[in-house]
């Protein structure tokens, strides 16, 4: 399947989810400069949270984990997306999207809502951070198609809280993962 065939599926097996909760019901026709996908994997009061980035055409940048101790599930993805932010402001990038699979968080996100007032702080963190990015960057998209979610599990099984260099992946990921980010992101290439 290539990229635009995957978006396509995306948005057809999304809409009816995303209807009623204020997210919009679209993958963007076109990737930014920098494309960030992060999840969080939760053990316990736990989360092990990861930012994978690529570019405009599928390529590689970067990726980094991180281990955090955390209240709730939603806490972590919230975390995970200060991370996402804090790197993109860091680089400077204006033009980014953010890819994560908690569509609480990104309902929130996109209707400028504290859904629970003890992660006051990491909203308004969120939010501050968004007038440092292009507005309406944050996407939901299902567990399968986010290319964070494996790699936030490999992260926690392997107790990693790093940045992820290639290197380092061609070095201790097993092919398993490898093959699976290959899939979710180079399709478009032909690989």
């Amino acid at each position: 399947m290539c990229l635009m065939e995957f978006r396509q599926a995306l948005v057809i097996n999304s809409e009816a989810l995303q209807e009623n909760s204020g997210v919009r019901s679209y993958i963007p026709p076109d990737p930014k400069n920098f494309n960030f996908y992060v999840d969080a994997a939760v053990r316990g009061n736990e989360a092990f949270i990861v930012v994978v980035v690529f570019d405009r055409d599928g390529g590689f940048v970067d990726a980094l984990s991180a281990k955090a101790a955390i209240a709730s599930v939603l806490e972590a993805e919230c975390l995970a997306l200060c991370h996402a932010f804090s790197l993109c402001v860091k680089w400077g990038c204006r033009e980014a999207n953010f890819f994560l699979d908690c569509l609480q968080l990104v309902a929130a996100i996109n209707k400028f809502v504290i859904p629970v007032w003890q992660l006051s702080s990491h909203f308004l963190h969120l939010f501050n951070c968004l007038s440092f990015v292009a507005h309406d960057c944050v996407f939901w998209l299902p567990h399968s198609a986010n290319s964070a979610h494996n790699v936030a599990a490999w992260a926690a099984s392997h107790n990693l809280q790093q940045q992820l260099t290639v290197m380092l992946m061609n070095r201790v990921w097993d092919t398993e993962c490898k093959d699976f980010v290959n899939q979710k992101c180079n399709c478009d290439r032909g690989n």
